[in-house]
């Protein structure tokens, strides 16, 4: 075991509002049911009854603009559709808290900056978005405070600005160490 570093087994979180997460595409959804089946399926999983999953259908149809596909097996969908259908669905459960990893890495350019718009409007509203990314631009656009974390470690807890400052400074000095070891230890082709 490193220095500072320890296994996580235990600890506390104190959570106030509901929660909704897009944590991996497709996780709680069933490929063998149908896009529609999904949707009704994911509301009544992130706690909706079922007339107000079919209250919401048709908005969450149009965001994820899968309409023409909608009755078909979630299976046959490509990546982007899956990731369109899960992300919608995530954020019209009304959470107070949405829990966001990666997931806009899915879809057209087109579609992620709706999802960008949508997330943005969220925040506006007082809703608390955990945004999980490694993707600069990404943070930059949608944070106002960042927590940079290393092997299970707050390195930095700050102004999203300061967090990428010191994010680009271990990059910096990983890449001077990587390119010190490559001088030291040449390969010959």
């Amino acid at each position: 075991m490193r220095a500072g570093h320890f296994p996580h087994d235990g600890g506390t979180v104190a959570i106030r509002g509901d929660v909704s997460a897009i944590l991996e595409l497709g996780v709680g959804l069933n490929p063998e049911y149908s896009g529609s089946e999904n949707i009704l399926f994911g509301c009544v999983c992130r706690g909706m009854s079922l007339r107000e999953a079919e209250a919401k259908f048709d908005r969450i149809v149009d965001f994820a603009e899968l309409k023409e596909v909608i009755d078909r097996p979630f299976k046959t969908y490509s990546s982007g559709m899956q990731g369109r259908l899960l992300f919608s669905t995530s954020i019209h459960v009304d959470a107070e808290i949405l829990i966001v990893d990666e997931a806009l890495a899915a879809g057209d350019a087109l579609f992620q900056e709706k999802c960008l718009r949508h997330m943005k409007d969220l925040a506006r509203s007082g809703r608390t978005i955990l945004f999980v990314s490694h993707s600069i631009a990404l943070i930059q656009q949608l944070c106002n405070r960042g927590i940079l974390l290393h092997e299970g470690r707050i390195l930095f807890d700050g102004d999203t600005a300061t967090v990428l400052h010191e994010y680009d400074q271990i990059l910096a000095q990983a890449r001077r160490g990587a390119t010190e070891a490559a001088l030291d230890h040449p390969t010959y082709v």
